[in-house]
């Protein structure tokens, strides 16, 4: 047995004589934290149950194995969990459900198999399973309550608190809100709540408790289930978005400094109010009228696209590089005009979220990709009562650049051929923003059309949706865990196949067509050429991507963890 200030680590042989001894140090362990003895005695009599019956199905198996028992306890509750060889197959979370016999079923009709873990979930608050490669673990948690309590819901006595840095907006009256959203900017994940859950949310500050939280909902709502604000309270930790107790109020972490050197955000000083001052200038344009010019000044564009396109035919692209080459400077010219257009296209958004009552809490420039790019918050868009307005929040951006690729058309032909320095500008900025467009208003990829689509199709994550579902339809026998079907319309199904059948063939396709370009141009310039050398560094980056995803995916298969209860 070891001991740190963390925990305690019984490791045990797999022999059922020594059972007594890791019950003595479960209950010494529970004297000396004050545990009550009838939550001591429902701890006990859990983790006893797991070890018979890990006992038991190791020697079913022939592992012969040591299992650990690892212990902690604090002033707030008991945390025990059991380590074990992972080819012992005691799986809780593939455990069918356990069904009561009969009143006249004899021990016959008793399911021995699962009869374990319904009795465990019967005595114990939370039930975890891990899967830490080739270890299993079975965590299981029991919280402390006062004497006469001991039956009393785990969550009601958590004192939760929004964590630091969370984005929550809530709409409504102050002490009776109607909606909330919460945003973390960090991990991208938002959450919008109504009714009672965005009060309780309002009520969390890390000194009521999730009991007095329900008594102010019943009180002015009216009869609540408590288990709403229970899905509540374990939907906001599973998503990261709680203080731990022993953080709140604690300075930011160095890891946290670590992770925001590598990767710099730069936000502008006061963006809501940057962004109302630009909707106090623009808001003629945010009308049916203002929208149709954007609209006209793009398609006028297409006049001098045909000269450009007859210049290029006759002349090629050769052409253009010899015009970089003459001035190289071009280049970070093409890239500067390119960033304000960008800016520009991200203050639309901002402007428009503004015109529709919304709240633009930051907006200013990241790395992505070895290069900076602006970004805008526009999530508070999520809670408008309408769809349409949501929808025109994403297409302001597209609006804009589709108007800049326009006038950027008529500037490139005014100096097509002039073998100026702004020739290769203008020719290379008209490239950037057709290339910009295409992207954005590419619904397989998280851009702009992909959030419109999801406004109008009505279903969230649509990405992350279809390809599971069609994981699952597909594959569901070989995934690890049980199969979990929701029951999806036929409206959904046909959403999610359609979606995810494109989606997959876009994204092969886009990495396919560079190999096969570059893999020609190879052949036709050489090892050496210059725009070889270009491809096959955009091909790194591409591979690069795709690796890290992919060692992520494996990481999540060798790393699971399910919720038990």
């Amino acid at each position: 047995m070891t001991a740190n200030a963390q925990a305690v680590r019984l490791e045990l042989p797999p022999r059922h004589e020594l059972l007594p001894l890791a019950e003595d140090v479960l209950r010494r362990l529970a004297a000396h934290s004050q545990l009550g003895a009838a939550l001591t005695d429902m701890l006990t009599g859990a983790v006893l149950e797991v070890c018979e019956e890990l006992l038991r199905a190791g020697q079913a198996a022939g592992v012969q194995r040591p299992f650990e028992l690892i212990l902690r306890f604090d002033d707030q509750a008991a945390d025990v969990a059991i380590a074990y060889d992972g080819r012992i197959p005691l799986n809780p979370h593939l455990t069918e459900p356990y069904e009561v016999p009969a009143a006249d079923a004899g021990l016959d009709g008793v399911n021995m198999d699962t009869l374990w873990l319904h009795l465990i979930k019967h005595r114990m608050d939370r039930v975890f399973f891990e899967v830490n490669g080739p270890e299993s673990r079975l965590r299981m948690i029991k919280y402390r309550r006062g004497q006469g309590e001991e039956t009393r819901l785990w969550f009601l006595g958590m004192t939760p608190a929004p964590r630091q840095g969370l984005h929550v907006q809530f709409s409504g009256p102050e002490r009776a809100p109607t909606a909330v959203l919460l945003h973390d900017a960090d991990s991208g994940k938002v959450f919008r709540f109504e009714g009672v859950e965005a009060k309780a949310i309002s009520l969390m500050n890390g000194q009521r408790s999730m009991y007095d939280i329900y008594m102010r909902c019943v009180e002015e709502a009216g009869p609540v289930s408590p288990h709403r604000l229970g899905a509540l309270y374990e939907a906001l930790e599973a998503a990261g978005m709680l203080a731990a107790a022993d953080e709140r109020g604690k300075p930011t972490t160095a890891r946290h400094w670590l992770w925001r050197l590598a990767n710099p955000m730069f936000s502008i000083p006061h963006a809501d109010a940057v962004a109302e001052r630009a909707h106090a200038w623009l808001r003629p344009l945010i009308s049916p009228l203002g929208a149709l010019m954007l609209l006209t000044v793009g398609l006028s564009g297409t006049i001098p696209l045909w000269r450009i396109l007859n210049h290029l035919g006759q002349s090629g692209l050769p052409d253009l590089e010899r015009l970089i080459v003459l001035h190289p400077s071009s280049l970070l010219t093409a890239y500067a005009l390119q960033m304000v257009m960008v800016a520009c296209h991200e203050l639309a958004h901002a402007v428009v979220c503004k015109h529709f009552g919304g709240r633009v809490p930051r907006m200013g420039m990241m790395l992505y990709l070895a290069m900076f790019i602006f970004y805008c918050d526009t999530t508070s868009s999520w809670g408008f009562p309408h769809r349409w307005q949501r929808i025109m929040v994403s297409l302001a951006g597209p609006l804009v650049t589709w108007a800049f690729l326009g006038g950027g058309l008529w500037a490139a032909d005014h100096f097509l051929g002039a073998g100026t320095f702004w020739e290769p500008v203008f020719l290379l900025s008209c490239l950037l923003l057709a290339f910009s467009l295409i992207m954005n208003f590419n619904p397989f990829i998280r851009m702009d059309a992909y959030y419109m689509l999801m406004d109008w199709s009505g279903v969230s994550n649509l990405r992350e949706k279809s390809f599971r579902f069609m994981a699952r339809e597909l594959f569901g026998r070989w995934l690890p865990g049980r199969p979990q079907k929701r029951p999806y319309g036929t409206r959904l199904k046909a959403i999610f196949w359609v979606y995810g059948v494109l989606g997959a063939l876009v994204t092969v396709a886009l990495f396919i067509l560079p190999f096969a370009y570059f893999a020609r141009l190879a052949m036709e310039d050489g090892p050496h050429g210059g725009r070889v050398i270009m491809g096959l560094a955009a091909l790194v980056l591409a591979l690069f991507g795709l690796g890290h995803k992919a060692l992520k995916r494996l990481r999540r298969l060798r790393h699971r963890a399910y919720k038990i209860k």
